[in-house]
């Protein structure tokens, strides 16, 4: 078996997140040691409790390219999880990768932008009366908030589509709607609502607002609009509490299976370590899964999905330099 992955931390309070955290539930996968990918060069690690996250992260089949770190220590490489090579790439700048965005104007329009900030457009705003709003990435639907109440409309035409309550069954009675939506296809949305003080449950509604599943057994997500990626067709991977990741087809919401990826840390531990995994992206097929997660400095699980044994990609770790040190502590 062989290994690889990536570390970034969360902005969580650890005491809170360990009151509200549940048993795995997850689905046993067979892992083996970890095994490192064949190279000549290596990544440097990081000095500091938290490096910088890697960046301008790319999945093509096998291939995934990313960025690590800032200048003058910044590197770039590219990693074949099929024949585990890793080569140097040229160093790029990071990208700026922003979801489609919509902003509420004081004088009653909303403003529109599409994925990358661009392009932007004005709309009447059909539900003057709120502040804020989410928009799908083809900027063709818009939810908008109010409190336990979350409102579809369609762009173009301005007219509801679907009004949909909070959870009654939240444990979080009287919170809100705190994330957007999940726009998953043309036809299909995974809503979040509070469900615990870090967490969110999801649950898959059509366009219309009819409700056609929960999603996972007992499965919370925290921030799932960044941790949310399409990874097959109507098929999506959502990272949960800690270390367990599902994946939900939206169109064949029974089709769902969760993982447990704690073989995907890094080892040593630090001594702070609050034992919690952050992916920073999904890519698969309906064959094989490619998870890029923030350990120290960056390691790639690949999961069979006919086998459900999962390999965990390693590059070889630098030493830290020096100079890294100083500038991650402000020497």
């Amino acid at each position: 078996m062989r290994s690889f992955v990536l570390v970034i931390s969360r902005a969580l309070v650890p005491a809170l997140y360990v009151a509200c955290a549940a048993p795995p539930s997850a689905t046993p996968l067979s892992s083996s040691a970890p095994e490192h990918v064949h190279t000549t060069g290596c990544i440097t690690q990081s000095a500091a409790s938290s490096p910088p996250r890697a960046d301008s992260i790319a999945i093509a089949g096998d291939r995934v390219s990313l960025c690590f770190g800032a200048p003058p220590e910044r590197s770039c490489w590219r990693v074949d999880a099929a024949t585990r090579e890793l080569e140097s790439l040229a160093v790029t700048p990071p990208r700026a990768e922003r979801p489609a965005k919509a902003v509420v104007r004081p004088n009653g329009t909303i403003e529109l932008c599409g994925p990358g900030g661009s392009p932007c457009t004005l709309v009447a705003n059909p539900d003057r009366t709120k502040t804020s709003a989410w928009v799908s990435d083809d900027l063709s639907t818009l939810a908008i908030p109010d409190s336990a109440t979350l409102r579809v409309y369609d762009v173009a035409s301005g007219k509801l589509r679907a009004t949909i309550p909070g959870w009654p069954d939240s444990p979080m009675a009287g919170d809100a709607f705190n994330y957007p939506p999940t726009f998953a296809t043309p036809d299909r949305m995974i809503v979040w609502y509070a469900w615990t003080p870090v967490s969110e449950q999801g649950r898959i509604f059509d366009m219309a607002g009819k409700q056609l599943a929960i999603v996972g057994n007992d499965f919370w997500a925290m921030d799932p609009d960044t941790n949310a990626w399409r990874i097959h067709g109507s098929e999506w991977a959502i990272m949960g509490e800690a270390t367990s990741m599902l994946t939900v087809d939206v169109e064949h919401p029974s089709e769902t299976r969760e993982y447990e990826l704690s073989p995907l840390f890094a080892l040593p531990r630090p001594d702070d370590d609050h034992q919690l995994l952050n992916l920073l992206a999904v890519a698969g097929t309906a064959k094989r899964l490619i998870i890029v997660t923030g350990e120290n400095p960056v390691t790639i699980g690949v999961i069979d999905r006919a086998t459900n044994t999962l390999e965990k990609l390693e590059p070889p770790r630098c030493p830290p330099a020096k100079s890294t040190r100083a500038a991650w502590h402000g020497e």
